[in-house]
């Protein structure tokens, strides 16, 4: 094998091994009562301490910031009545 020649980012591959760590740690252990709780805490404050503190950048540079968020509303509010509207017919 030519293991010699593999050259990859080591922030590729730490993304990669931290993303499954934290999909096997979600599927099998639960450290709160919530799920919301343990799934807030495994795939948003540990990316962010990682970006923060490992990686050394912003986390605006991965896509955390607010953004448009007037256009997010909006689309949050149609969103929303679309999804009713199907529900309420395939309820039916």
């Amino acid at each position: 094998m030519r293991l010699r020649e593999l050259r990859m980012d080591w922030k590729v591959v730490t993304t990669i091994i931290l993303t499954t760590l934290l999909l096997i740690v979600d599927f099998y252990r639960s450290f709160f009562s919530y799920q919301v709780i343990d799934r807030t805490v495994l795939f948003l404050i540990i990316p962010l301490i990682t970006i923060v503190f490992v990686y050394r950048e912003k986390p605006s540079m991965y896509g955390f910031k607010l953004g448009d968020w007037r256009a997010g509303v909006v689309l949050t509010v149609v969103g929303v009545i679309i999804s009713a509207l199907v529900v309420l017919l395939v309820g039916k």
